[in-house]
């Protein structure tokens, strides 16, 4: 693995690939993070607003 992975890495400088994995690692994890946080938002609203249909139906029907 390593023996294969050498001549491809050897002209690039080990720091400038250490910090260019660095920040793709950071902002994947703040994408990821964002794209989480908006989707938990969504699904959270989204459920709750069917919650409180259903509970509007439950009154119309029951009253």
């Amino acid at each position: 693995m390593g023996l294969l992975i050498q001549p491809i890495v050897h002209p690039l400088p080990i720091r400038f690939l250490v910090r260019l994995v660095k920040t793709i690692d950071r902002t994947t994890f703040f994408l990821f993070s964002y794209w989480l946080a908006s989707w938990s938002d969504h699904f959270l609203s989204t459920s709750l607003s069917r919650s409180d249909y259903r509970r509007s139906l439950y009154r119309e029907v029951h009253t």
